[in-house]
């Protein structure tokens, strides 16, 4: 209901239920078929941001708490293990720098154990894993990219 009615309180509610408060992000968005959540970066990026959406273009104020859910169990594991080991970070950067999708998508899948992850990709500044779940008709996708504020 957040999300599809753009409520960013009850987001910001639902982020701090898991941990992350509102100290430790520098914006929330949603667009009414997913999130966005921003991080401060060290220059020259400035701004990472996380979304989990279904594909723009395909659906308009449609929520899957569900495939949200499953999602999220699914990919947080692989963003812990970004934060603790940086010898792994360094290879995710170096995958997406040299655009070396095959590496990426050995890294991504070495922690992402879900045969619902059906692609990884990588984008201008970072990637896409894309998702299918049978509890919906839409495409999911999880982005992590980096820009200027």
């Amino acid at each position: 209901r957040g999300v599809r009615r753009a409520d960013l309180d009850t987001l910001q509610r639902l982020l701090r239920q898991v941990g992350l408060s509102e100290r430790r992000y520098a914006s929330l968005s949603t667009n009414g078929i997913g999130y966005f959540v921003d991080f401060n970066a060290p220059k020259p990026i400035m701004l990472y941001s996380n979304a989990t959406t279904v594909r723009p273009g395909t659906a308009q104020f449609y929520f899957n708490t569900k495939v949200h859910r499953a999602i999220a169990k699914a990919i947080l594991p692989f963003y812990r293990e970004i934060v603790v080991n940086r010898p792994f970070a360094c290879i995710v950067v170096r995958a997406i720098r040299s655009g070396n999708r095959g590496l990426l998508d050995r890294v991504v899948r070495s922690i992402v154990a879900t045969p619902r992850l059906r692609s990884v990709a990588i984008e201008s500044s970072g990637f896409r894993l894309g998702f299918k779940y049978a509890a919906s008709p839409f495409r999911f996708d999880n982005l992590t990219f980096g820009g200027a504020p």
